[in-house]
């Protein structure tokens, strides 16, 4: 593979994650997602998540959408799980807490407690020692 077509590939590929975040709550399959990334091939598009991240498109767009869940804890504290569920394409706060469940084991108010601590202790620690612990939450 030469430079120009792995930058092509990259551009591809960022392209996609671009297009899930922007779509999340209109993508619910792969060939959704991959239509919203203008690939005509699912089979394609599902080889190149894979060769990309190391993983299949479906376990991506899981953790892209837990991302945003966590993000949107982060930012509107307040908001409710119901808003939460529906800004990431989810139809409910049931299936919010269903699908949190099923993936990380914890239900959405104990992942937003989790994540909340382990911002505070990221800063805590970031102020003190002038360095950014990595949190499990984060990329």
């Amino acid at each position: 593979m030469g430079l120009l077509q792995m930058r092509e590939y990259k551009e591809e590929i960022e392209l996609a994650i671009r297009a899930f975040k922007n779509n999340i709550e209109d993508i619910h399959t792969v060939q959704e997602w991959a239509s919203y990334a203008n690939f005509s091939s699912t089979k394609s598009f599902s080889r190149q998540i894979k060769i990309h991240f190391g993983k299949p498109a479906i376990k991506v767009m899981t953790e892209l959408r837990l991302q945003k869940v966590i993000e949107l804890m982060l930012k509107s504290p307040e908001e409710s799980l119901f808003c939460i569920a529906r800004m990431v394409g989810l139809k409910d706060e049931k299936s919010l807490y269903d699908y949190v469940k099923y993936h990380t084991e914890l239900s959405p108010t104990s992942l937003k407690k989790r994540v909340k601590k382990e911002k505070l202790r990221s800063e805590i620690t970031e102020y003190n020692l002038g360095v950014k612990i990595q949190s499990v939450f984060t990329e």
